[in-house]
């Protein structure tokens, strides 16, 4: 099965749409650089001004390119932040293994850069530098390609094969049939279908919803990105960890919380036998790095 990964698009406007049906005949996708996405803090990490190797390792991260990506369709939430509100496009992408995607790590602290800079030079604090994001923004699920700016210091594209094209409800018409009859001219197996929301589904750990699906009875292999809702709350009144009684709901104390135990790259993530119970309290070190985790204990 090929392993495909989401680019949600807005289409608000001509030049949008001129920029997906270029990813699909070119098959290619432009690569910004931190400082051209949406988040204030991509590209900083703690550093001791006017002090060389810390200038040499910005300049490092600096001329790095990314890619954003998502392993799930389904998640209602990029599609309403990114794909204007269920009116814009999400692009399906494969890549070469040279340049296959890798998983973002969330941290509340980027304090690691320095110390992989002193072990493995600034290239590779760069690369690491530029996987990592604050916590708030963990319900993204996000993965990159990264890439070194161009020598010449022109645009970065990555090359990548557009496998198809989900809409949303509010998707117009004619940049449906446009976007349709681009893609079957460059593939024949292009695949388009209209995602609709499907309230429930949803990711207990990242509090975000995974709950859009195509409605489509011969949907391809690659779409099936394995979210899914839980099978049930796994069975106890305690917590797994702690020992730690349930007090109940609503003013008078709190649930136990379900925790998965898979990582989301891992088939049935959210079945109940990769689940505990866990009180909030120890449902929150369970998300800490363990760093700090060994740290407390």
């Amino acid at each position: 099965m090929k392993n495909v990964f989401y680019k949600f698009r807005s289409h608000r406007s001509s030049e949008d749409l001129a920029r997906t049906l270029s990813i699909i005949t070119d098959g290619q996708i432009y690569a910004p650089s931190l400082k051209m996405l949406n988040d204030p803090s991509e590209g900083f990490f703690l550093k001791v001004p006017g002090c060389e190797a810390e200038i040499e390792t910005q300049r490092a991260i600096d001329n790095l390119r990314v890619v954003s990506l998502c392993r799930f369709y389904s998640n209602a939430l990029l599609w309403s932040y990114y794909a204007d509100s269920y009116s814009g496009v999400c692009l399906a992408l494969s890549f070469a293994e040279a340049d296959a995607p890798e998983r973002v790590v969330y941290s509340g602290l980027f304090d690691s850069t320095v110390e992989d800079r002193d072990h493995h030079g600034h290239a590779y604090a760069a690369a690491q530098h530029a996987r990592k994001k604050l916590d708030y923004w963990k319900h993204e699920i996000e993965y990159r390609v990264i890439k070194t700016e161009e020598p010449d210091g022109g645009e970065t594209y990555v090359p990548c094969t557009v496998e198809g094209v989900l809409f949303g409800e509010g998707t117009p018409e004619d940049v449906k049939k446009c976007i349709k009859r681009i893609g079957e001219c460059v593939n024949r197996n292009f695949f388009t279908a209209v995602v609709k929301l499907h309230p429930g589904w949803s990711h207990p750990c990242l509090g975000t919803g995974l709950g859009v699906r195509t409605n489509e009875a011969n949907n391809p292999d690659w779409l099936d990105d394995g979210a899914g809702p839980l099978t049930s709350r796994p069975p106890g009144d305690i917590c797994f960890n702690c020992g730690e009684k349930d007090r109940g709901g609503g003013s008078t104390g709190y649930y136990l919380e379900v925790h998965l135990t898979l990582g989301l790259d891992e088939p049935n993530y959210y079945k109940e036998v990769n689940t505990k119970l866990l009180c909030p309290n120890c449902h929150r070190k369970e998300h800490l790095p363990s760093s700090i985790r060994e740290r407390g204990q």
